[in-house]
């Protein structure tokens, strides 16, 4: 065993931050007691200059500074530099349970040929129906319980965590987002899963307007980014099933409502009484994933958090 070896953490935790301080405040004071006694590698990096204070009360906290970068951008920044045999992921505006990092490391245990392991995220803007709606059309899918072990689509950016060797040295621009780094690993072969007991609460609540452009934003982002991956052909279907919006925001309404109350009968009212905020979100998407088909992510990475 080499000295780099030895001198690995257990566990990385990678955040971008694309917002000043105090936006992270809520996501350290929920990680770093556990992650100090743990010596859990956190690395934050910072797109604003600002997303630490001075005199931070977290000094073992790497902060890397990228100004002006995306999202995107920030967290390949920080899993090039992570060191840990694990290096997860979670967002500045997370909330991760008390026992989060003992969790993943257990989870990797008794999962040794997982290469990557999502988990639960549970909703942290409680106030309004359209942060439920917000929540429910980004997340439904992810909410507890889930069965440990269950193989499938992971999580995002909120909740997800690496075995190192899964890890490139250099993060390519195209696999910023998870979703495009997790499809490239699954048609290697490896083997993604979800553990419901790795728990994470997302906290975001950005009214009505707010709302509605992150998620235009965001299927600009994926749209615009699976360009250079399709052909032509693919690319006019894909135009064409979001001209047919109606139909399409319709039946992801239906997916997503019958999916929350069948299966997670703890959120049923919620779900129902969001519907048609959680439609109009949709309207929204489509109109981005249509942007992005047709012109690129344009400057919608940038507009991401």
């Amino acid at each position: 065993m080499n000295d780099l070896t030895q001198a690995r953490p257990p566990l990385s935790v990678v955040i971008g931050a694309t917002q000043p301080w105090p936006e992270i405040r809520g996501c350290l004071d929920s990680l770093y007691a556990q992650a100090s006694a743990a010596g859990v590698e956190i690395l934050v990096a910072d797109g604003t200059g600002r997303a630490l204070p001075e005199n931070s009360p977290y000094p073992e906290v790497r902060r890397l500074e990228s100004l002006g970068a995306t999202v995107f951008q920030l967290r390949a920044l920080a899993m090039a530099e992570a060191q840990g045999e694990i290096v997860a992921v979670t967002e500045d505006h997370c909330r991760v349970a008390p026992d989060w990092c003992g969790q993943i490391l257990r989870a990797h245990r008794e999962f040794p040929d997982a290469a990557v392991i999502g988990g639960a995220v549970e909703n942290g803007a409680t106030a309004r129906l359209i942060d439920w709606a917000n929540f429910f059309a980004s997340n439904d899918r992810f909410l507890p319980p889930l069965p440990a072990g269950q193989d499938g689509t992971a999580t995002g950016q909120a909740n997800i965590s690496y075995k190192r060797r899964v890890i490139p040295c250099e993060y390519p621009a195209l696999d910023i987002l998870e979703k495009f780094y997790n499809e490239r690993l699954r048609e290697r072969g490896e083997k993604i899963i979800n553990d419901g007991r790795i728990i994470v609460a997302h906290v975001q609540s950005l009214g009505f307007w707010g709302s509605c452009l992150i998620h235009y934003h965001d299927a600009r982002v994926v749209a615009g980014f699976y360009l250079p991956r399709i052909s032509t052909l693919t690319r006019l279907l894909r135009i064409a099933k979001c001209l047919a919006f109606p139909l399409r925001v319709l039946v992801a309404t239906a997916r997503i409502t019958l999916r929350t109350i069948l299966r997670k009968p703890g959120y049923r009212g919620r779900m129902l009484m969001s519907c048609p905020l959680v439609a109009v979100l949709f309207c929204f998407h489509t109109a981005g994933e249509l942007a992005g088909c047709i012109a690129g992510p344009g400057d919608s990475p940038s507009r991401m958090r």
